[in-house]
């Protein structure tokens, strides 16, 4: 059976390579020659520098403590945790706190060519690469296909690529990886945005209880302080401070002195009655002044009264003896009007003094009871202002014991929230990452070799042309008679 393509022998394998050699060595040294120039003068080294954190927030569920030991300590994997941890760490904020302290953003100063042939060859490669760059850069943003960046925005931007934070498999470990094209001064930056993270996730986890709960309690006493100050100054001009215990002693002098008005409008009453018994007793001839009523014995008004009784008898005696115009009868006459007149001043001298008693008395019932009234009507302003410095005591010692919970709830999150251990610190690499310049210019290699024999096997399909007598023999179907050897030329 025979094959639809045509059968290929080694031999014609060898000539074929043998007879587009020239195109191969070219390929080849063309790769050879650009992968070295890429690799050693325009491709820029990565290096990396690597950081560890453990994550050990909090405790887990476990049992209580027994009497033989405490209760074990129970670490689980915190997958939350470690992840917002790690966007914590990735966040804007933290990244531009670093490179305003490490001044990142401002162009630092050209470094020296390097002595060396090699190395001033890559030094200029790579200033003609980065002049390319930049004026390709420009090109693009005169064009309107691209933006311009501030210096800091193409830091920020650099370090967000450059920055690579991943969780470590079934662990609460982070990595944190910084890739810069500088062998040196990676590690300083990564350790300053690892003890910045450190003090900002402080800042993002923090409570600010404790300060709304101390403007609170500040405002709170404040308000105390002048609603008391306001309630001793109403006190002290409305003369209150216990007003139940004062209405209550007001009350029983008010109960007294209506006991001693009381007593004074009778004694006083007393006193009018006889001083018009007396009035009308002096209008008769022959007065009788035991009508006007009894006296306490050994008092004056009473001892006058015996003087007139035994002035009256003795003057019934003489006359008995003696007319009404004898000496003796004138003289008892003019003794009996004396004393007479001496009971009516007495009298009246009581009756005087009994009305200014009630009229004290009353004065003073009525002041008393004024004052209770003033107190009553001042009553309601005391007692709002007494409610008032309760509340305001009310929301001062709420505010107070909230402000002390929050203080202690803050010392025991920021002894938690400290619970974050850097267990790697970064150090500078000594190699770059990724594959070795040798490895890759080995797979250079064979991709160009492959890319060679593509072009071979291309090549010697559209090739028409006759080389051998064995292919005239073939295409012709005629013997070959002699065959030209071909000399290479000197």
């Amino acid at each position: 059976m025979e094959t639809p393509l045509p059968q290929a022998s080694a031999r014609d394998v060898a000539f074929i390579l043998f007879k587009r050699k020239w195109s191969i060595l070219v390929i080849l040294l063309g790769t050879l020659l650009s992968s070295i120039a890429y690799l050693w003068f325009v491709r820029d080294d990565v290096y990396a520098v690597t950081a560890r954190v453990l994550i050990k927030i909090g405790r887990e569920q476990s049992p209580p403590a027994t009497v033989l030991g405490a209760g074990p300590l129970v670490v689980g994997y915190r997958t939350n945790e470690v992840n917002s941890e790690i966007e914590i760490l990735q966040s804007k904020d933290l990244l531009g706190q670093v490179i305003d302290e490490l001044h990142l953003d401002r162009p630092s100063s050209p470094e020296p060519p390097p002595p060396g042939l090699l190395p001033k060859v890559k030094y200029y490669v790579h200033k003609a690469v980065r002049g390319y760059e930049d004026w390709q850069n420009e090109v693009l943003i005169a064009l309107g296909l691209r933006e311009r960046l501030t210096p800091r925005e193409r830091i920020m931007d650099t370090l967000e690529q450059g920055l690579n934070v991943k969780p470590a498999k079934d662990s609460n470990v982070f990595v944190a990886a910084l890739g810069t094209p500088y062998r040196k001064g990676g590690s300083m930056v990564l350790n300053a945005l690892l003890d910045k993270y450190l003090v900002f996730r402080q800042q993002v986890y923090h409570n600010n209880g404790f300060a709304f709960f101390r403007g609170e309690v500040d405002q709170s006493d404040r308000e105390l302080r002048a609603a008391e100050a306001h309630l001793q100054h109403f006190e002290n001009q409305a003369d209150i401070s216990l007003l139940a215990k004062q209405e209550e002693v007001l009350l029983d002098g008010i109960s007294r002195e209506r006991a001693l008005v009381s007593e004074a409008e009778i004694a006083r009453n007393e006193a009018q009655l006889k001083v018009r018994k007396l009035e009308g007793e002096l209008q008769e001839p022959e007065p009788n002044f035991g009508s006007i009523g009894d006296f306490p014995s050994e008092s004056f008004q009473q001892n006058i009264l015996n003087q007139l009784a035994e002035l009256q008898r003795e003057r019934e005696k003489l006359r008995l003896t003696e007319f009404d115009t004898g000496e003796r009868v004138r003289n008892n006459r003019q003794q009996f009007q004396a004393l007479s007149t001496m009971l009516e001043a007495n009298l009246r001298s009581a009756l005087a003094e009994k009305e200014a008693s009630l009229e004290s008395h009353q004065k003073s019932l009525e002041g008393m009871e004024t004052d209770l009234r003033s107190r009553h009507a001042k009553a309601g302003e005391w007692l709002a202002l007494k409610r008032k410095v309760e509340d305001l005591e009310g929301n001062y010692t709420a505010y107070s014991k909230k402000m002390s919970e929050s203080r202690a709830d803050g010392d025991m999150r920021e002894v938690e929230l400290g619970n974050v251990s850097i267990i790697d610190r970064p150090i500078d690499p000594i190699t770059p990452i990724g594959l070795r310049k040798t490895t890759l210019l080995g797979i250079s290699m064979l991709v160009a070799l492959f890319v060679a024999l593509a072009w071979v096997a291309v090549a010697e399909f559209f090739d028409q042309s006759v080389h051998t007598a064995e292919q005239t023999r073939k295409y012709t179907g005629a013997p070959v008679l002699a065959e030209i050897p071909y000399w290479r030329r000197a």
